[in-house]
């Protein structure tokens, strides 16, 4: 039958952009955070906030603070308000698994 209209044809071999990007299985989770937290891709973006209670969770607090919580600023002033509301979301529950595995001087560090 006739090809319905709106389909991207499979010559691009059903690529999205985003996976022009390197995704490299050897990256640590947190590589790939710090990574993909760059993406010129909004989804990629999307799909890293959206991990970041379980990212913060697996890390020890020094890597969490040092690593992973300085880019939530960029996050934070991401173009993609559905970004910015994932980051809103994760940031509650990521900091509530963070602050009582902390110490004083690493819960000021974070506020």
């Amino acid at each position: 039958g006739p090809r319905g209209q709106g389909f991207v044809s499979a010559d691009n071999k059903d690529r999205l952009p985003e996976e022009d990007e390197e995704d490299n299985d050897d990256w640590t989770d947190l590589e790939r955070f710090q990574h993909f937290m760059v993406s010129q891709h909004p989804l990629r973006r999307l799909v890293c906030v959206r991990g970041l209670t379980e990212l913060v969770h697996s890390l020890p607090v020094d890597t969490a603070i040092e690593s992973a919580l300085p880019m939530l600023e960029q996050a934070a002033g991401d173009e993609e308000s559905s970004v910015r509301d994932a980051l809103a979301s994760q940031l509650a529950p990521a900091l509530k698994d963070l602050l009582p595995r902390a110490l004083p001087a690493q819960v000021a560090r974070v506020v």
